[in-house]
């Protein structure tokens, strides 16, 4: 029972701790716009199978409608992609194996008065993405103005399917490139536009507490604490990070550092007493 008592307490310590990160870090809601893609026509390219591209929400010359577009939008619109299927290729090449142009992704659309197709007239600027091989990526679309709907909502790259392994590619979908949508949000905080460069570590101590803490490029992503002992389960604790730079950042590994030690400490002090 005493033992019972102590690994709850250690849970009601941990999810207290990611509560206090939430409502401290957090300073602007986002909203998750679900995404039920690809649909029919949704993946494509240009004439020439160049610009391979994911509709997210496309009906002008298509009928895409991966996303209900009714949505209230504030600042921005970031979406997250897996990219696979271009093993060692990273750049557009020439008949002689020059290359012309790394790869890189980018945002394009219209909500509301917001407009980005890469052109003089557009009224917002979307930073483009360097692909630079498999893995995740984030993409955002900036708002100069408040929208309430999303009219046009595209993931273009720069990729030319005709350089990929595939000899002579009859289509996007058969080309053995694959852009997988993971997640849509509106008015993130903490949106930046590049590689996720999520790598994962996981060490598993004496007691039999392991943890595993993604990294990615710009802060700690997330910490994940867990512990099986006899007589009990120490629950699950994850702490996301809560800013990409600045001090938010440094509390966020604080905190998370914070919840493992708290942790460990519970399960060393477990350990001795038996």
């Amino acid at each position: 029972m005493k033992l019972k008592k102590i690994l709850a307490s250690a849970s009601i310590f941990a999810a207290a701790l990611v509560s206090f990160a939430a409502m401290t870090f957090q300073t602007t809601a986002q909203t998750e716009i679900a995404y039920s893609g690809p649909g029919t026509g949704a993946v494509g390219t240009g004439s020439n199978n160049n610009d391979y591209r994911v509709n997210i929400y496309n009906v002008w010359g298509n009928s895409v409608k991966d996303i209900n577009n009714v949505v209230n939008v504030e600042k921005n619109v970031v979406v997250t992609f897996t990219v696979s299927g271009l093993g060692t290729h990273t750049a557009n090449l020439d008949s002689s194996g020059n290359q012309i142009s790394s790869y890189e992704a980018v945002l394009m659309g219209t909500m509301g008065i917001n407009q980005y197709w890469d052109k003089s007239d557009d009224t917002v600027e979307n930073k483009p993405v360097p692909i630079t091989g498999d893995g995740q990526y984030t993409a955002v679309f900036n708002l100069k103005d408040t929208t309430s709907t999303i009219d046009c909502l595209v993931l273009q790259t720069n990729i030319d399917i005709n350089g990929l392994d595939v000899l002579n590619p009859p289509s996007a979908e058969e080309c053995g490139l694959t852009i997988k949508i993971d997640s849509i949000v509106a008015d993130s905080d903490t949106a930046v536009s590049g590689s996720t460069g999520v790598t994962t570590t996981t060490v598993t101590d004496n007691s039999g507490l392991t943890t595993t803490t993604s990294i990615n490029s710009y802060s700690i992503a997330a910490t994940t604490t867990t512990g099986n002992l006899s007589g009990g389960v120490l629950g699950n604790s994850t702490l996301i990070n809560s800013a990409a730079t600045g001090d938010k950042g440094i509390a966020s590994i604080a905190v998370a550092g914070l919840i493992v030690t708290a942790a460990a400490g519970v399960v060393t002090q477990i350990k001795k007493k038996k």
